[in-house]
């Protein structure tokens, strides 16, 4: 029985697009309609990506899987902040190619050796082999190519620091600590870092070449047109090319999977650009167990080191325990200097013991800010960098 069922799914696969939507439309009647009208997806990302894309002519296809807001498009006044779609893709975990008129988005297909362990596991690797530089203060200009993709996949809600990360700047990267405890029936932290005052960054001059218009070659080619942007499944997407007379096989496994489309496609670029967007991720798998073993004790050793080079007591920093806790009361507490500035009044007749957690934190304050604009119209500004390591046991 499981044979005959999996044989008749190959068939289906194989009728005639024509057929499917056709069989579709008899069965799920005005469903389907519905479904094609918003293309099944979540209408909020739909809002973002059309206000995000909103001065791009067309045609453009992006592979909108898990697509994060990517600032660097356009900002909160709608003033376009990144002339190159190459680095866009790349600040989005995508590759970008130009298909006839059309710019394309696809999903990445190969990453560097650095990306290898997955996105948190990759940023501790980096971070434990680099930790001295780091401690100190490396300048982003001192990262090697693989250094800067892992840091790339892991910032692109940060789109001051990935332009200058891009740019190689002096900006220095560092590793500090954040302490965390309950007081009070209430969440207190202290961050050991220092908060400058960021300068504006204005937008690049001019008009990038991708915000121009793109005409048809010909009156004779057919065409697709997807207005000012729709957000479809390649399932719907691909319905499109039925209502012209094509027949089309694909893996079925990808019919769900949201594509935003925007501008008129003349079909040649159509089809090129879907078989990018198709192609899939190969299979990969690396044995790292004897790392995961030590990655605890590493972290630990780490997160002291650090506290010690931060002004933290060697004596109070050993204290640290197997869930990267320190117990001590308040006064024992005071003698770590941020402890000490912004709590010593507060704290002058306490002795009171607390439970602080400790975690690592990847920062980088390059003073400058951007502002940028959700979808919902709320403008805000996005400035220093700042990554919470993830403990050993969130770690692939």
């Amino acid at each position: 029985m499981h044979g005959r069922c999996r044989r008749r799914r190959v068939i289906f696969r194989e009728m005639s697009a024509y057929r499917v939507f056709a069989l579709c439309s008899l069965f799920l009647g005005a469903a389907v309609t519905c479904a094609q009208e918003d293309g099944g997806q979540n209408p909020s990302v739909a809002a973002r990506l059309k206000q995000e894309w909103s001065l791009h002519p067309g045609p453009l296809m992006l592979d909108a899987h898990n697509w994060l807001p990517d600032e660097v498009v356009i900002d909160g006044e709608r003033v376009i902040r990144e002339p190159d779609l190459s680095f866009i893709a790349m600040t989005s975990s995508r590759r970008y190619m130009r298909v006839g008129r059309a710019d394309v988005f696809a999903r990445r297909l190969k990453i560097g050796a650095g990306l290898s362990g997955g996105r948190a596991g990759s940023m501790w690797r980096f971070v434990s082999s680099r930790r001295d530089s780091l401690i100190k203060g490396m300048p982003l200009r001192e990262l090697t190519s693989d250094e800067r993709e892992v840091l790339m996949e892991n910032t692109s809600m940060f789109p001051a620091f990935t332009r200058e990360l891009s740019q190689g700047s002096s900006a220095l990267l560092n590793l500090k600590v954040q302490f965390n405890w309950e007081q009070d029936g209430r969440q207190r932290s202290v961050f050991i870092d220092r908060i400058a005052s960021p300068k504006i960054v204005g937008p690049p001059s001019g008009t990038p070449g991708w915000a121009t218009a793109r005409p048809l070659t010909s009156t004779s080619i057919p065409t697709l047109d997807f207005g000012e942007g729709r957000l479809l499944s390649v399932r719907l997407m691909l319905a499109k090319l039925s209502e012209l007379g094509y027949t089309f096989r694909y893996d079925g496994r990808l019919e769900e999977s949201p594509v935003f489309l925007k501008g008129e496609f003349e079909v040649p670029e159509f089809l090129e650009a879907t078989r990018e967007m198709l192609q899939t991720i190969p299979f990969f798998a690396e044995d790292r167990r004897s790392e995961s073993e030590q990655k605890a004790a590493t972290y630990r050793e780490v997160l002291i080191q650090t506290m010690v080079a931060n002004g933290v007591p060697p004596s109070l920093a050993e204290r640290l325990d197997e869930n990267f806790s320190i117990r001590a009361n308040q006064q024992e507490l005071l003698l770590i200097p941020q402890f000490r500035e912004w709590l010593a009044n507060e704290w002058a007749a306490s002795e009171n013991e607390l439970v602080v957690r400790c975690r690592l934190v990847l920062c980088c304050d390059e003073e400058s800010t951007w502002r940028v604009m959700r979808s919902d119209g709320i403008s805000h500004t996005r400035s220093q960098f700042k990554y919470i390591l993830a403990e050993p046991e969130r770690f692939p």
